[in-house]
């Protein structure tokens, strides 16, 4: 996923939060424009903001962001045939 898009969703989710939870289906029905996906990316980190409580330090979004990047060097290094054996990428999550 793109920095734009990652963009898009952190901003969409914070206008969902500032709404009540009842005018939230209104703002996403407006803002995602027919994008299911985009809608469904943006209900999950809504659930998943609710289940945490105030547990989590960071917003959904961000631990998704930081993963995701994990992933990627992941990949790049698999299809560049580079071992990262000796180091720990987990720690760039955290």
């Amino acid at each position: 996923m793109k920095s734009k898009d990652w963009q898009q969703i952190e901003t969409l989710f914070l206008r969902a939060l500032e709404c009540e939870p009842g005018e939230r289906a209104a703002l996403l029905d407006q803002s995602c424009s027919g994008d299911e996906a985009l809608r469904h990316r943006i209900e999950a980190l809504l659930i998943a903001h609710e289940q945490a409580g105030s547990f989590m330090k960071s917003p959904a979004f961000e631990v998704a962001a930081k993963l995701m990047a994990v992933d990627e060097i992941r990949s790049r290094c698999w299809m560049l045939d580079v071992s990262l054996l000796p180091y720990n990428l987990d720690c760039l999550v955290r």
